[in-house]
């Protein structure tokens, strides 16, 4: 079964910093959607602000949402869910720096 979805970096300007995330739709509609795609670039771009350490334990849900002090990832996460109704999955991430 072939998936849907995306995959997005951020590299931050500096060039010492760089994430992914893959997150996995249903319909190749959703993973076309330009708010589909600002998701998956937040979640990236989540994922650079953390600290090496908050991603080791590969638990990406409970990480705060670059720039908010309130909101998750997992908050995101449940919008986009509610805005496509469709299953929507973080698969995938790394961050590596220098």
């Amino acid at each position: 079964m072939r998936r849907e979805g995306a995959i997005r970096a951020y590299i931050h300007h500096d060039n010492r910093l760089i994430a992914y995330a893959v997150v996995t739709c249903e319909t190749d509609f959703v993973a076309r959607n330009e708010q589909f795609l600002e998701f998956v670039d937040g979640v990236a771009m989540s994922i650079a602000a953390a600290g090496t350490l908050d991603i080791l334990g590969r638990q990406l849900q409970p990480m705060l949402w670059a720039g908010e002090v309130t909101i998750t990832v997992q908050d995101k996460l449940d919008e986009v869910r509610e805005l496509f109704k469709e299953k929507i999955e973080i698969v995938g991430w790394d961050r590596m720096g220098l």
